[in-house]
């Protein structure tokens, strides 16, 4: 084990530290949970929206139904007061 490149390889295997380059991040830039939030944070927008939007589908549907319309007539009904409430 004369080679200088051997015991580079071994000591940067062992962990011991040393001058082998590390990258250290900034606390103050990198925390979290890496990519889970990503997707809560798209998740906490979503979420509403679709809870918003089905409300007014089921409201306007239930409205569409008391009138003794057919099905097809009802999800029509629902669409355009869910797609409003979803785009507010």
């Amino acid at each position: 084990m004369s080679d200088p490149r051997v015991q580079m390889y071994v000591k940067a295997l062992s962990q011991r530290g040393g001058s082998f380059p590390v990258f250290q991040g900034s606390h103050r830039y990198q925390y979290g949970s890496g990519f889970g939030d990503v997707l809560r944070g798209i998740w906490k927008v979503f979420f509403p929206t679709v809870i918003r939007g089905a409300s007014s589908f089921f409201n306007a549907g239930a409205g569409a139904l008391k009138e003794n319309k057919g099905v097809g007539d009802v999800l029509k009904a629902g669409n355009k007061p869910a797609l409003g409430s979803m785009l507010k």
